[in-house]
């Protein structure tokens, strides 16, 4: 950034974590401003907008068409190959929250802590009690599984991946790998998908106990077979952006801090 270019910050709020964001930053000192749609950015070559969207926007054309000339943009990614040329063309820095390993790490827990609230309002049963299966051992599988161990919960995990299977025999009850666990469906209170992938679906789902609470924290179109679910009457929660409906505040101040770190390595 030359000098005499001030940076403006234009927050989208529709995310709660990003009211937070939006305040930190004013309280810090800094100019921030709520992201308006159809706004027109750019007019003052004074100044350096950085845009800051939430963890699940990606930028499409639409959006970098909105984004100002020489901007800073935090989202999700870039996967549309017209909005990368946009960004190009614009010289425009994009930094994606993914990339952020610390932030994703924090994101993590906090998913694991909303997913544990969410398991003692959907079982009629004590956490102890329960027997819990997790779908994936990547950093919320990993996290979840601690939570619940360290409460004294029974937790199995199902992994096909030979470094999670490793790190999992040596902290949970039962390893399976994701083409065996289907005999014992039975058996569980509660399963947990963290797979990004359609695993959960037809004949698997009808070993599924009707009393059990199945909860699947993967990303669209996820990985549970939510139509064929809902017919066999099944307890089914797909339950996105965790860190937003159960810890707004604290998932806030670590996305401040990851757009701090990035900004301070510019």
């Amino acid at each position: 950034m030359s000098d005499g270019v001030k940076r403006v910050f234009i927050v989208d709020i529709s995310d709660k974590r990003l009211k937070s964001v939006k305040q930190t930053l004013i309280d810090s000192g800094d100019s921030a401003y709520n992201f308006v749609e159809g706004e027109k950015y750019g007019k003052n070559s004074e100044i350096q907008y950085i845009f800051i969207f939430p963890p699940y926007t990606p930028i499409d054309h639409k959006l970098a068409k909105v984004l100002s000339q020489k901007s800073i943009v935090f989202a999700l990614g870039c996967f549309d190959l017209e909005a990368r040329q946009i960004l190009k063309d614009k010289q425009i820095t994009a930094i994606f929250y993914n990339d952020d390993e610390m932030l994703v790490m924090k994101n993590a827990y906090l998913t694991a802590e909303g997913t544990l609230a969410a398991i003692i309002n959907n079982t009629e049963k004590s956490l102890k009690s329960l027997k819990i299966l997790i779908l994936g051992y990547g950093r919320v599988g990993k996290a979840l599984s601690k939570l619940l161990d360290d409460i004294g919960v029974e937790v199995c995990v199902a992994t096909s991946d030979v470094y999670e299977i490793a790190l999992a025999t040596v902290c949970v009850n039962t390893v399976y790998t994701l083409e065996e666990y289907g005999k014992d469906l039975p058996n569980f209170d509660v399963i947990v998908n963290t797979v990004p992938k359609l695993i959960l679906k037809g004949e698997k789902l009808q070993h599924i106990r009707k009393d059990a609470f199945v909860i699947d924290l993967a990303s669209l179109p996820g990985g549970v077979d939510l139509d064929a679910a809902n017919e066999l009457g099944l307890n089914v929660l797909h339950y996105l952006g965790v860190p937003a409906k159960t810890a707004a505040i604290t998932a806030g101040q670590y996305l401040y801090e990851s757009v701090k770190r990035a900004l301070d390595k510019i």
